[in-house]
């Protein structure tokens, strides 16, 4: 009887430990977990101010290079910016999960360091969105300004053709005269969308407001409208 008592005493302190080593085994590896959430989100907020720093503020000289400009920025978001959203979703899902391990002030810490981190992602968002249509708004600029050349170009030379031509002498030469003219009315009808294209293009980059070439446009339009009721 006294084995057996002795025995069970044995089994139940035996039982207990076991007890206390799961649990401080769970203790420990919640514990991980939560450093761990800690280091990562630190890590994530130095990733973020690393990106925000790698933005540049170049906008280009020209089409080229504004060009090439939107495809780096392209990669970047592709690449860099979904790698980050992915981590910022990894520690959304530790978050959800450590609070329901903590409570108090613990939880909140937790959720604290969450939305740091989710208020730093959307910042960094902010700045590509801004880089992002900078970049637009300046091809656009670029287009406005290559075809206005090209359109105020065309009607320099057709009015330098027009006040070059020899006064004709017979009546085959008018009719020639003639004949080219309406040739040449028949381009420029022919070319009055491209007009409204460009208008339309340089109207809408003044109503952006958001470079600086604000009346160099205006002035293009202004410029680009005189040159045609002249021609």
């Amino acid at each position: 009887a006294l084995i057996s008592q002795w025995s069970e005493q044995l089994n139940t302190a035996w039982e207990d430990l076991l007890e206390l080593i799961r649990t401080r085994e769970q203790m420990l590896q919640a514990s991980w977990e939560l450093q761990k959430f800690f280091s990562d989100c630190k890590e994530v907020l130095a990733i973020i101010d690393e990106k925000k720093k790698f933005i540049p503020e170049e906008l280009g000289r020209d089409a080229q290079s504004v060009a090439q400009l939107q495809r780096r920025h392209a990669t970047f978001e592709e690449n860099d910016l979904n790698t980050l959203t992915t981590k910022v979703n990894q520690i959304q899902d530790e978050s959800a999960k450590l609070i329901g391990l903590y409570a108090g002030d613990k939880a909140r810490e937790i959720k604290d360091r969450e939305n740091e981190v989710l208020a730093e992602l959307l910042a960094l968002q902010r700045l590509v969105d801004s880089r992002k249509h900078q970049l637009n708004d300046m091809t656009d600029l670029y287009k406005f300004f290559n075809m206005a050349r090209d359109l105020a170009m065309w009607m320099e030379t057709q009015m330098r053709q027009m006040r070059n031509e020899d006064k004709p002498r017979d009546v085959s030469g008018v009719e020639l005269l003639i004949n080219n003219h309406q040739s040449l009315k028949a381009e420029i009808d022919a070319r009055a969308e491209n007009f409204t294209i460009c208008l339309n293009l340089g109207k809408d980059l003044v109503s952006r407001r958001g470079h600086g070439r604000l009346n160099e446009v205006k002035d293009k339009c202004v410029q680009l409208c005189l040159q045609r009721d002249r021609i």
